[in-house]
Order: structure tokens, then C-alpha cells, then sequence
């Protein structure tokens, strides 16, 4: 057989240009690409953000008005749900919640749904957890949903919400918000089926909204006892070995240090984090006095953040119910409450030049 005289050159070529994508892929954050992740079915089904969906929540009376009247609680009942007439039977269904459990005066709570809290095969159409919230502490209804579209747009790791009215056995209970619950499949969606860990740092008691000690909550390094980080390790998503902890707490000294930043840091994720955070003025988070509100994503050492919860956003967590003085807060000065030194995650954003100007 007679080899073609440009065989030579396309091969060459084909070889260039594998070598040019793979390039490209492992530095497409620095070249400001996005790598698509795992597409997921729920995405348009449930948060097609172009119309109001509709759920219905299909429940024995008394089982509902026990899970209501112990709210507190936040014990999961059984339940069938249908969204936007696709139906799902044996779901889990609870209150959602801390300190905003006990201001809600009427029955009217948020909720969260495990579609495999019973069934660990179940999911809608891939999705594992939806919150359903009802925005009571929001008038506007929007803070939420601008905030996580902020995020998403800038290249943010973020859930995925849309509106819904819900009912109760076919009687309408309220409007509320559809959010996507940050875990296995939201992690799968945005990082790939190889994702890493998910913590939810707090410390606000389950009963009652009680704080606690905080300080591992703001990511401080308080030594290689696991006690000492109980406000993470007890609040991680996922299940977790001695290893992984014994990474994050290395990746937490290491932050805390300040050296080698990149090694435990996706310092453009975390930028990316805190240029939409600090705008937005949000108090019930890392940089206010209660410092939750937040995921922490750990990934072979390397940790992230994840925005959680926005409906106190743009003021609305003030003390003095004004958020008029917070318009022209300084955003190299971000914080609401407490020492920039007492928020690692943050500080070294404002300690080198080159942070600073990729912030700015």
C-alpha cells in the first residue's frame, strides 16, 4: 500500500493538537475556561427557571401535622411528592433549619426532601436533596436567587433554585423556593463523578439555635486533635476516614501559615468566592458573627468554598434593621464582625499584592 504524501503532516498535526487540549484542560481555570461537568436531567426539569413549577406534597394528616407541631424536631417523615406531575412515593421529608425554625409564626416552614432517605436508589431524574424555602425573612423573595446566579455567573460552584408553589395533599401552603441540596449529586454536577468533600461548618446547636464555640468554624488551626474541629467533622456531608481528616487539618495549618497558598488553596475558586460574597453584604455567614452559612470543598488537599443560604444578603442580617449604612461598605475591608486575622479563609486575599489585584 502507498502511504499518502500529508500522512506524515496529519499525524503530526492530530499529535499537536492532543497535546494543545490536553494543555488547555489541565490549565483551563488559569485560562479562564470552563470544563464541563456531569450534565444532569434535574437541571431542566426542576430548574428550568423560565416558569413556576409546581409540588405537591402527598402525606397521612397526622403524620403532617405531628412533623408541623414538633417542628423543632426535624424529624423525617414519609411522604409522596409530585413535581410538576411526576410522582415520587416513599420520600423523606423534614423541617429545615436552625434559629429561623423558631421565628416562623405560622405553619409555614422550609423543608428539605431526600428523594433516597428511604430508597438509596431513588432520585428525580438524578437529584438526591431539594430544599424547599419559604423565604420568610426575605420580602423581597430575590436575594437568594440573584445571589446564586452572581456566583454562577463568575465561575462559582453554587446550587441551582427556581420558584414553586407547594401544595399539601392538593391544598395550596405557600410560595417557596426550589433549591438544590449540596450533595452527592450536586458535587457530581459540579465536579465530576471523582468529587471530593464536603464539610458544613457550624455551630449553631440542632435544638434551639444555641452558638457554641466557633473558632474551627473559621478555619482557624487549633491543633491535630479531631475535637478541636467538631463544628466541621461532625457536619461533613459525606462519610469520612481518620485520613481525611488528618489531610484537612494539614490543609487548615498549612492555610493558617500562609506558605505555599496554592498547594491547599484554589486561590482562583476562593477569589472568584469572596468578589461575589463581599458585594452582597451577607452578616449570617463566614464574615459575620455566627460564621456558617458555608460549604468547605476538600479535594486531595485542596479546599474551596461553596455560598450557602442568602436570604439575610444585602443588609437584611444588620443589627439595627438598616442595611442604608452598608451601601458603600469597603470591599477591602469586608468583614461585618470579628478580626481579619480570625478568618484565615479570607485574609490572605488582602496580604500580597498579586491576590489583592486579582480580587480587585
Amino acid at each position: 500500500m502507498t502511504k499518502h504524501p500529508y500522512t506524515d503532516v496529519v499525524c503530526w498535526v492530530l499529535v499537536a493538537l492532543t497535546l494543545l487540549a490536553a494543555v488547555v484542560f489541565v490549565n483551563a481555570d488559569q485560562l479562564g475556561i470552563t470544563i464541563s461537568r456531569t450534565e444532569m436531567p434535574y437541571v431542566e426539569k426542576l430548574f428550568d427557571t423560565n416558569m413556576v413549577h409546581s409540588i405537591d406534597i402527598v402525606v397521612d394528616e397526622d403524620d403532617w401535622q405531628n412533623l408541623l407541631d414538633n417542628a423543632q424536631e426535624k424529624e423525617y417523615i414519609t411522604c409522596s411528592i409530585v413535581i410538576d406531575g411526576t410522582a415520587l412515593n416513599n420520600v423523606g421529608i423534614r423541617t429545615k433549619g436552625n434559629s429561623s425554625l423558631s421565628q416562623v409564626t405560622t405553619d409555614r416552614y422550609s423543608f428539605k426532601v431526600e428523594f433516597d432517605h428511604y430508597d438509596d436508589a431513588q432520585n428525580y431524574y438524578g437529584l438526591d436533596k431539594l430544599c424547599l424555602n419559604n423565604l420568610i425573612q426575605d420580602n423581597t423573595y430575590l436575594k437568594d436567587y440573584i445571589c446564586y446566579d452572581m456566583f454562577r455567573s463568575i465561575g462559582v460552584a453554587a446550587p441551582l433554585c427556581s420558584y414553586t408553589t407547594l401544595t399539601v395533599n392538593g391544598t395550596y401552603f405557600g410560595f417557596y423556593m426550589a433549591v438544590e441540596g449540596i450533595e452527592e449529586a450536586f458535587a457530581e454536577r459540579n465536579f465530576g463523578s471523582d468529587y471530593g468533600l464536603l464539610y458544613k461548618p457550624d455551630s449553631m446547636n440542632g435544638q434551639g439555635g444555641g452558638m457554641s464555640n466557633s473558632d474551627d468554624t473559621k478555619l482557624l488551626y487549633l491543633g491535630d486533635d479531631y475535637d478541636s474541629y467538631s463544628h466541621i467533622f461532625d457536619n461533613a456531608t459525606f462519610s469520612i476516614t481518620d485520613a481525611d481528616k488528618d489531610r484537612l487539618i494539614a490543609s487548615i495549618k498549612q492555610l493558617n501559615e500562609g506558605a505555599n497558598l496554592e498547594e491547599v488553596l484554589d486561590i482562583d475558586a476562593v477569589i472568584r468566592y469572596f468578589v461575589v460574597h463581599n458585594f452582597v453584604l451577607n452578616g449570617d455567614s463566614y464574615t459575620g458573627n455566627m460564621i456558617h452559612n458555608y460549604y468547605l470543598y476538600e479535594d486531595d488537599g485542596v479546599l474551596s468554598m461553596i455560598p450557602w443560604d442568602y436570604n439575610l444578603a444585602f443588609g437584611g442580617f444588620s443589627s439595627g434593621g438598616d442595611a442604608t449604612s452598608l451601601v458603600n461598605y469597603p470591599i477591602d475591608d469586608p468583614l461585618l464582625s470579628g478580626q481579619m486575622e480570625d478568618r484565615p479563609m479570607l485574609s490572605w486575599i488582602f496580604e500580597e499584592d498579586t491576590y489583592l489585584e486579582r480580587y480587585h
